[in-house]
């Protein structure tokens, strides 16, 4: 397993079998030094706060497309947020004003990202969490969605062990091959 990072520092994770290698996202020599090794499965869990309009998102993840096709891997999960395409809006109150006035550009650049996601033809799945919390239970009644929101009630967070947890079971399930999925934990 290789675990790709910009700062190897603040990764405050080992194991035998884990291989990390320090890379920038826009830089492609560094994203073949990290999947030249034969990965079967890409997960990007990229994260870019800016309130000033940005591409690193979007340029970094057509790099990553690039280079997964380049070394014939298919598999691709991104986390990107709620807010994005069609969760646009969705949310609790305090989401809501956060997406409209805290975060927008970031929102675009996703928006973005997950257009040349889309336009792959690899084997991709996004996943929309709600509110990240930094919990270490993990939940397996999470609530699923695509389009409007819910129907039922939901709590508009999810921990990040849960969504560590979907992700890694969803893995190889072909029902959600090119989907875009968002997650809470029920209310």
């Amino acid at each position: 397993m290789t675990a790709f990072v910009r700062d190897p520092q603040k990764l405050q994770l080992s194991h035998e079998h884990l291989n990390i290698v320090q890379g920038d996202i826009l830089d492609t020599a560094s994203l073949d030094a990290a999947l030249s090794e034969g990965c079967d499965a890409a997960i990007s869990a990229l994260g870019v706060f800016s309130r000033k309009p940005s591409t690193e998102l979007s340029v970094g993840t057509a790099n990553i497309i690039k280079a997964l096709n380049k070394y014939s891997i298919k598999r691709f999960v991104v986390i990107s947020s709620l807010g994005v395409h069609d969760s646009r809006g969705q949310g609790n109150f305090a989401a809501r004003i956060w997406q409209r006035f805290v975060i927008p550009k970031m929102l675009e650049d996703k928006e973005r990202q997950e257009q040349a996601i889309r336009d792959s033809d690899l084997d991709w799945t996004v996943f929309r969490p709600c509110r990240l919390i930094d919990e270490p239970t993990s939940r397996q009644d999470l609530v699923e969605w695509s389009g409007p929101p819910p129907s039922v009630r939901v709590t508009w967070r999810i921990s990040i062990a849960s969504l560590a947890d979907r992700i890694l079971d969803t893995l190889d399930d072909p029902a959600y091959s090119k989907q875009a999925v968002n997650l809470s934990d029920p209310a």
